[in-house]
Protein backbone atom coordinates (compact mmCIF):
# COMPACT_ATOMS: atom_id res chain seq x y z
CA UNK A 1 0.00 0.00 0.00
CA UNK A 2 1.22 3.78 -0.83
CA UNK A 3 2.43 5.48 2.32
CA UNK A 4 3.12 1.94 4.10
CA UNK A 5 6.85 1.55 5.40
CA UNK A 6 8.11 -2.21 4.82
CA UNK A 7 8.84 -3.94 8.28
CA UNK A 8 11.94 -6.47 7.88
CA UNK A 9 11.77 -9.18 9.95
CA UNK A 10 15.35 -9.44 11.52
CA UNK A 11 16.46 -13.70 11.73
CA UNK A 12 18.65 -15.77 13.75
CA UNK A 13 19.83 -18.98 11.72
CA UNK A 14 20.31 -21.48 14.79
CA UNK A 15 21.98 -24.89 14.18
CA UNK A 16 23.83 -26.82 11.28
CA UNK A 17 23.05 -25.61 7.98
CA UNK A 18 23.81 -27.15 4.60
CA UNK A 19 25.40 -24.07 2.75
CA UNK A 20 23.00 -24.97 -0.13
CA UNK A 21 19.89 -24.77 1.79
CA UNK A 22 21.16 -21.59 3.24
CA UNK A 23 21.27 -19.83 -0.13
CA UNK A 24 18.11 -21.49 -1.37
CA UNK A 25 16.14 -20.19 1.96
CA UNK A 26 17.60 -16.79 1.86
CA UNK A 27 17.21 -16.14 -1.66
CA UNK A 28 13.43 -16.83 -1.26
CA UNK A 29 12.94 -14.82 1.81
CA UNK A 30 10.03 -11.89 1.66
CA UNK A 31 10.43 -8.99 3.90
CA UNK A 32 12.74 -10.80 6.15
CA UNK A 33 16.55 -11.22 6.05
CA UNK A 34 19.05 -12.99 7.81
CA UNK A 35 21.20 -11.15 10.70
CA UNK A 36 22.95 -13.15 12.17
CA UNK A 37 24.13 -17.54 12.51
CA UNK A 38 24.84 -19.31 15.66
CA UNK A 39 26.51 -22.74 15.23
CA UNK A 40 29.25 -24.52 17.37
CA UNK A 41 31.13 -24.87 14.34
CA UNK A 42 33.13 -21.68 13.77
CA UNK A 43 33.97 -22.27 10.10
CA UNK A 44 30.60 -23.66 9.12
CA UNK A 45 29.02 -20.37 11.23
CA UNK A 46 31.70 -18.08 8.72
CA UNK A 47 30.47 -19.67 5.26
CA UNK A 48 26.95 -19.34 6.74
CA UNK A 49 26.84 -16.15 7.28
CA UNK A 50 28.98 -15.49 4.14
CA UNK A 51 26.30 -17.10 2.16
CA UNK A 52 22.85 -15.26 3.52
CA UNK A 53 24.51 -12.00 4.33
CA UNK A 54 24.46 -12.08 8.27
CA UNK A 55 27.26 -9.78 10.31
CA UNK A 56 26.66 -11.44 13.33
CA UNK A 57 28.05 -14.98 14.17
CA UNK A 58 28.25 -17.10 17.69
CA UNK A 59 28.81 -20.37 18.87
CA UNK A 60 25.51 -20.79 20.52
CA UNK A 61 21.57 -19.53 20.97
CA UNK A 62 22.88 -19.00 24.77
CA UNK A 63 25.67 -16.78 23.52
CA UNK A 64 23.78 -15.31 20.84
CA UNK A 65 20.68 -13.83 23.47
CA UNK A 66 23.54 -12.59 25.76
CA UNK A 67 25.41 -10.19 23.56
CA UNK A 68 22.75 -9.45 20.41
CA UNK A 69 19.14 -9.93 22.03
CA UNK A 70 18.32 -6.35 20.54
CA UNK A 71 19.32 -7.09 16.84
CA UNK A 72 17.28 -9.76 15.66
CA UNK A 73 13.37 -10.52 15.52
CA UNK A 74 13.12 -14.15 15.19
CA UNK A 75 14.80 -17.56 15.10
CA UNK A 76 14.83 -20.09 12.29
CA UNK A 77 16.41 -23.92 14.37
CA UNK A 78 17.40 -26.64 12.15
CA UNK A 79 19.17 -29.53 12.46
CA UNK A 80 20.01 -29.02 16.20
CA UNK A 81 20.46 -30.95 19.28
CA UNK A 82 17.63 -30.73 21.77
CA UNK A 83 15.69 -27.97 19.61
CA UNK A 84 12.96 -27.73 22.24
CA UNK A 85 15.37 -26.26 24.86
CA UNK A 86 16.58 -23.54 21.98
CA UNK A 87 12.87 -22.83 21.25
CA UNK A 88 12.61 -22.30 24.88
CA UNK A 89 15.66 -20.16 25.40
CA UNK A 90 14.06 -18.23 22.07
CA UNK A 91 10.93 -17.60 23.37
CA UNK A 92 12.04 -16.23 27.00
CA UNK A 93 13.54 -13.87 25.33
CA UNK A 94 10.49 -12.78 23.35
CA UNK A 95 11.69 -14.25 19.98
CA UNK A 96 9.34 -15.92 17.65
CA UNK A 97 10.54 -19.11 16.61
CA UNK A 98 10.23 -21.56 13.48
CA UNK A 99 11.44 -24.63 13.96
CA UNK A 100 12.51 -27.37 11.55
CA UNK A 101 9.73 -30.71 11.86
CA UNK A 102 10.10 -32.27 14.53
CA UNK A 103 9.38 -29.96 17.42
CA UNK A 104 10.69 -32.34 20.31
CA UNK A 105 11.09 -36.20 21.24
CA UNK A 106 7.75 -36.58 23.14
CA UNK A 107 4.28 -34.50 23.19
CA UNK A 108 5.34 -33.40 26.62
CA UNK A 109 8.01 -31.81 25.66
CA UNK A 110 6.63 -30.20 22.81
CA UNK A 111 3.53 -28.83 24.70
CA UNK A 112 6.07 -27.03 27.34
CA UNK A 113 7.84 -25.58 24.21
CA UNK A 114 3.94 -24.86 23.20
CA UNK A 115 3.07 -22.81 26.41
CA UNK A 116 5.95 -21.42 27.44
CA UNK A 117 5.59 -19.92 23.70
CA UNK A 118 1.89 -18.78 24.55
CA UNK A 119 2.94 -17.17 27.78
CA UNK A 120 5.79 -15.50 25.79
CA UNK A 121 2.98 -14.33 23.24
CA UNK A 122 5.43 -15.34 20.75
CA UNK A 123 4.70 -17.37 17.70
CA UNK A 124 5.55 -20.30 17.28
CA UNK A 125 5.89 -22.08 13.74
CA UNK A 126 6.93 -25.75 12.87
CA UNK A 127 8.17 -26.08 9.36
CA UNK A 128 6.13 -29.00 7.58
CA UNK A 129 7.29 -28.14 3.49
CA UNK A 130 5.63 -31.22 2.74
CA UNK A 131 2.20 -29.48 2.63
CA UNK A 132 3.54 -26.99 -0.05
CA UNK A 133 4.06 -29.59 -2.99
CA UNK A 134 2.30 -28.46 -5.74
CA UNK A 135 0.62 -32.41 -6.01
CA UNK A 136 -0.36 -32.47 -2.30
CA UNK A 137 -1.65 -29.19 -2.68
CA UNK A 138 -3.67 -30.26 -5.10
CA UNK A 139 -4.92 -33.37 -3.15
CA UNK A 140 -5.77 -31.37 -0.26
CA UNK A 141 -7.63 -28.50 -2.87
CA UNK A 142 -9.88 -31.62 -4.02
CA UNK A 143 -10.34 -33.40 -0.48
CA UNK A 144 -11.55 -29.86 0.71
CA UNK A 145 -13.75 -29.58 -1.95
CA UNK A 146 -15.99 -32.82 -1.04
CA UNK A 147 -15.78 -33.96 -4.86
CA UNK A 148 -13.83 -37.05 -3.45
CA UNK A 149 -16.08 -37.55 -0.87
CA UNK A 150 -14.35 -38.55 2.72
CA UNK A 151 -10.35 -40.01 2.48
CA UNK A 152 -10.63 -43.39 3.94
CA UNK A 153 -6.95 -44.46 3.50
CA UNK A 154 -3.53 -42.83 3.18
CA UNK A 155 -0.98 -44.91 2.48
CA UNK A 156 2.60 -43.20 2.96
CA UNK A 157 5.80 -45.12 2.09
CA UNK A 158 9.00 -44.81 3.53
CA UNK A 159 12.16 -46.48 3.38
CA UNK A 160 15.47 -45.87 6.14
CA UNK A 161 18.28 -46.98 5.38
CA UNK A 162 20.28 -49.25 8.84
CA UNK A 163 22.58 -46.19 9.77
CA UNK A 164 19.57 -43.47 9.89
CA UNK A 165 20.21 -42.34 13.31
CA UNK A 166 17.09 -41.57 15.71
CA UNK A 167 16.49 -37.82 15.33
CA UNK A 168 16.64 -38.17 11.41
CA UNK A 169 13.99 -40.80 11.24
CA UNK A 170 12.09 -38.70 13.85
CA UNK A 171 11.61 -35.99 11.92
CA UNK A 172 10.91 -37.90 8.74
CA UNK A 173 7.68 -39.65 10.37
CA UNK A 174 6.87 -36.85 12.05
CA UNK A 175 6.77 -34.70 8.60
CA UNK A 176 4.49 -37.89 7.17
CA UNK A 177 2.43 -37.76 10.52
CA UNK A 178 1.62 -33.99 10.17
CA UNK A 179 0.92 -34.29 6.89
CA UNK A 180 -1.82 -37.41 7.36
CA UNK A 181 -3.40 -35.48 9.89
CA UNK A 182 -3.33 -31.97 7.72
CA UNK A 183 -4.92 -34.13 4.82
CA UNK A 184 -7.72 -36.26 6.76
CA UNK A 185 -8.19 -32.64 8.94
CA UNK A 186 -8.18 -35.41 12.16
CA UNK A 187 -6.37 -36.76 14.23
CA UNK A 188 -5.21 -40.50 14.04
CA UNK A 189 -6.79 -43.11 16.13
CA UNK A 190 -4.42 -45.65 15.82
CA UNK A 191 -0.21 -45.15 15.19
CA UNK A 192 1.87 -48.45 14.33
CA UNK A 193 5.11 -48.98 12.84
CA UNK A 194 7.23 -52.25 11.63
CA UNK A 195 11.13 -52.60 12.37
CA UNK A 196 12.85 -54.73 9.98
CA UNK A 197 15.83 -56.05 12.00
CA UNK A 198 19.20 -56.87 10.42
CA UNK A 199 19.10 -59.68 7.83
CA UNK A 200 20.73 -63.19 9.02
CA UNK A 201 23.50 -64.41 7.05
CA UNK A 202 24.36 -68.41 6.61
CA UNK A 203 27.75 -69.36 6.87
Amino acid sequence: MLGTKEVMIRLALIGNHRSEYNEHAASRLHEACFVAIADCDSERATASAKIVGASIIADSIEELLAKHSNEFDAVVIRNTQSPHLVAGSAADAGKHVLIESSLASSTELADAVIEKCRAANVRLMVGHSKRFLPAVATIKSVLDSGVLGAPGLLRIHHWESSDSNNRLARHRVSSEMDLAIWLFSELPSQIYALVRGPVATAV
